[in-house]
């Protein structure tokens, strides 16, 4: 525009291609096309069109899975582009209608039913979105059974012994 301020453009020159790919373009500055088509001496400049690259999130996503059953799996997230730490909405899907507008929601009293992928969407302040996955895994917790014991042979004697098997769950244990 000519409206006697400096404009905050970048001209890209030296195109002769009908065709051209973009260098790395500055998501914070606004670009500015005027076509310029030249054919037996005679010249033709098309209006000019502003153009400015929105940038989309760049998400981070984590979990503390795999959980033990009966347990809170904790869901957390991030926008990681520079300038977009707030003014993000966030859209979580998963496994048994799960669903979450929180940055970093949490399942309570996990078991089976949330095994699997849950999946956040991000849209930033410039309306553009990003998806992405974590897999959440829970783990059946272990079913202990008396294998043996032997009683303490006298009150406040130490000389009694019990045996237990941990029977499915994920070793090592801890009792």
């Amino acid at each position: 525009d000519d409206d006697g301020t400096l404009d905050p453009y970048s001209n890209i020159v030296n195109t002769n291609n009908a065709t051209y790919n973009t260098p790395l373009l500055n998501s914070t500055k606004w670009y500015r096309v005027v076509v310029i088509c030249s054919n037996s001496g005679l010249f033709s400049t098309s209006p000019s069109y502003e153009v400015q690259f929105k940038p989309l999130p760049q998400i981070i996503i984590t979990s503390n899975a795999p959980a033990c059953e009966g347990l809170s799996v904790n869901f957390f997230s991030v926008n990681n582009a520079p300038g977009q730490s707030s003014g993000n909405s966030y859209n979580w899907i998963g496994p048994d209608g799960f669903a979450s507008t929180l940055s970093n929601p949490l399942i309570n009293n996990a078991s089976a039913i949330n095994v699997g992928y849950y999946y956040l969407t991000i849209s930033n302040q410039f309306s553009c979105s990003a998806t992405d996955s974590v897999f959440v895994d829970v783990l059946a917790n272990p079913t202990l059974t008396e294998a043996s014991h032997l009683d303490v042979s006298c009150n406040a004697g130490n000389d009694g012994v019990i045996d237990i098997d941990a029977l499915s769950g994920l070793a090592p244990f801890l009792f």
